[in-house]
């Protein structure tokens, strides 16, 4: 992207431009990562279940009763089923961090507007000032 010679203005609409095209409000890219730290996330969880002799049998062989294996299961695909409200809250977490990204690009652009124009305004109320210091006689009139 090549500014050049522009007004603020039009290089503050190419930048806008800019990122309209290239950061879309969807962006496939950050869509995979987001999926990806969700997968790390469950990753740090054990796959399965330990298994303990609470009993103090000592029989070295953990057996699970058919009973106690269906629960075990049922547990499991429980836990690994997604849960509709978790997908609804990270996708409105999701555009809640767009749309305050784009809201603060536009803030800090109008910030620097108002920067701009104030220097604008200073310079010209002093060039003003000094015209007229330069300009005028001792009777407030211009001078020839």
């Amino acid at each position: 992207m090549s500014i050049g010679m522009m007004s603020l203005q039009e290089a503050a609409i190419q930048v806008l431009r800019f990122h309209e095209s290239y950061f879309p409000s969807y962006n496939v890219f950050l869509d995979k990562a987001r999926q990806s730290s969700h997968r790390l996330r469950n990753s740090s969880q054990p796959p399965g279940f330990k298994m303990y002799d609470i009993e103090g049998l000592g029989s070295g062989t953990t057996e699970i009763s058919q009973s106690n294996l269906r629960a075990l299961m049922e547990a499991t695909s429980r836990r690994r089923s997604t849960n509709h409200n978790d997908i609804l809250q990270e996708e409105c977490e999701w555009e809640r961090r767009v749309k305050k990204r784009k809201y603060r690009l536009i803030a800090s652009a109008e910030e620097a507007f108002a920067q701009v124009q104030s220097i604008v305004d200073n310079q010209a109320g002093n060039k003003v000032i000094v015209l007229n210091l330069f300009n005028c006689n001792s009777h407030g009139h211009l001078a020839p």
